[in-house]
């Protein structure tokens, strides 16, 4: 069941670009999903949690404002990377980070990688949580055009 949570916007270091992002967070593991949860209120974002890909698509459709789509790679029903892009078909300008237990090169073995998104491998820690949602929010960078490679568009990975 979807649910949205907000909590006082944070002064810290580390806090949001944007101390109002609203990320739609996407995470079949309750585990994560709440952890990641507490890591992103803690720092003042206004977090909205979906457990699939269609509940995603469905509160992103009753839902006005998304800034970013923190995303697991491998979800049942449909892969992190196609949900990414339904939604930027209605929404061009959201930013996206995936998440994966994998390494980037393996997490996409099965899907489309996009080169205009963030990838965050699991575990993480909250500062490099925030430092990859802050680089999302930051960029410049949208969905490729079709048929262009997107490298002109690649943004900074995670390094080890």
């Amino acid at each position: 069941m979807a649910r949205l949570s907000k909590t006082p916007v944070s002064t810290s270091p580390g806090a949001p670009a944007r101390a109002s992002a609203v990320v739609l967070l996407v995470e079949d593991e309750p585990a994560v999903r709440t952890v990641t949860r507490r890591m992103l209120e803690l720092r003042g974002f206004t977090v909205i949690l979906a457990e699939h890909p269609e509940e995603a698509l469905h509160i992103a459709a009753a839902t006005s404002r998304v800034d970013v789509l923190l995303t697991d790679v491998q979800l049942p029903g449909m892969d992190g990377p196609e949900l990414a892009r339904q939604l930027r078909d209605s929404r061009p300008d959201l930013k996206v980070v995936f998440i994966s237990g994998y390494p980037r090169e393996d997490a996409f073995a099965h899907s489309t990688d996009d080169p205009a998104a963030e990838f965050l491998q699991k575990p993480f820690t909250p500062k490099r949580l925030i430092e990859v949602l802050n680089r999302a929010l930051s960029s410049n960078a949208s969905t490729p055009p079709p048929g262009s490679s997107g490298d002109t568009q690649k943004l900074p990975r995670d390094l080890p």
